[in-house]
């Protein structure tokens, strides 16, 4: 079942220099399709996205730097075989298991700055 679950930023400081992160209310369990970065109509183009997997702790989901356009990202797994040699052309779905987080910096302040809509298959 694709289930989606939106995770509003909102930021705080001077123009420019505005951060914040917001985690997901609830434990993501499945595998990523995709996220959609709805910016503030005021956000600046040198805002700063990036989406991690927080528990545990997996590293970056996604990473957007200098961006304040709309849209849809699909980020995918690069696979290994047996012997952790890349497979040429070869992507898979990111499995998810825990929190995900959302961080912005370089925004303006805004509430929100910035909302990911992520849309995951439950397993």
């Amino acid at each position: 079942m694709i289930r989606e679950i939106s995770i509003p930023v909102t930021t705080t400081g001077v123009d420019g220099s505005g951060a914040g992160n917001a985690t997901s209310d609830t434990e993501v369990n499945g595998h990523l399709l995709d996220i959609y970065l709805d910016y503030a109509g005021t956000a600046p183009n040198t805002t700063d996205v990036t989406i991690t997997h927080e528990t545990p702790s997996k590293g970056n989901l996604l990473v957007v730097a200098n961006n304040a356009t709309d849209g849809r990202y699909a980020p995918r797994d690069t696979l290994v075989d047996t012997a952790n040699s890349a497979i040429t052309n070869s992507h898979g779905l990111i499995p998810l298991n825990g929190y995900i987080k959302v961080t912005v910096a370089q925004s303006n302040a805004l509430a929100p700055a910035v909302t990911a809509h992520v849309r995951y298959v439950q397993d």
